[in-house]
């Protein structure tokens, strides 16, 4: 079932619409909208608001949407993962070896990310002298080789689009 345009246009305009009331509660408690923690809450809204948006669009029906909304509102067990973090992920199916990954991947990409914000990456790679830029280069490339396969258990699956 898809209906992600009509939900991301109603997300837009209600947005627009509260947006006085937002500019007014910013105002009211002194929220300065400059920083960066107003940017990660902006950010990590975004997200939950597009992340309902894929289960709509991978669900069966909207009940079985909403069945899986509610599922996971009502089966959370955080407790679990800030008691064992590392067993949580085993219980999901991931091995260390993909943990380790998962969180290196994590680190790099939000140091990329951070270095980005203060200044363009390609320009920065760039004014690295010879060595430097060719041992980033190079490690990358080993970086898609090695983990490009996602290890030895790695089975290949039809593309998830390929299946509409």
């Amino acid at each position: 079932m898809y209906f992600g345009g009509g939900y991301h246009g109603i997300c837009q305009i209600i947005g627009e619409i509260t947006e006085p009331l937002k500019n007014k509660v910013y105002t009211f408690f002194k929220i300065d909208v400059s920083t960066e923690l107003h940017k990660l809450w902006k950010q990590v809204v975004t997200f939950v608001l597009v992340d309902i948006a894929w289960i709509f669009f991978r669900a069966d029906s909207f009940k079985s949407g909403m069945d899986f909304c509610v599922g996971i509102v009502t089966n959370m067990q955080l407790g679990a993962f800030f008691a064992a973090p590392f067993s949580y992920f085993a219980v999901m199916g991931f091995s260390m070896d993909e943990v380790i990954i998962f969180l290196g991947g994590l680190i790099i990409l939000w140091a990329v990310d951070l270095k980005r914000s203060k200044c363009s990456i390609l320009g920065w790679v760039a004014d690295q002298n010879f060595l430097s830029r060719w041992v980033i280069y190079i490690s990358l490339i080993f970086m898609i080789m090695i983990y490009g396969i996602y290890g030895t258990d790695y089975q290949q699956t039809q593309f998830i689009y390929f299946q509409f």
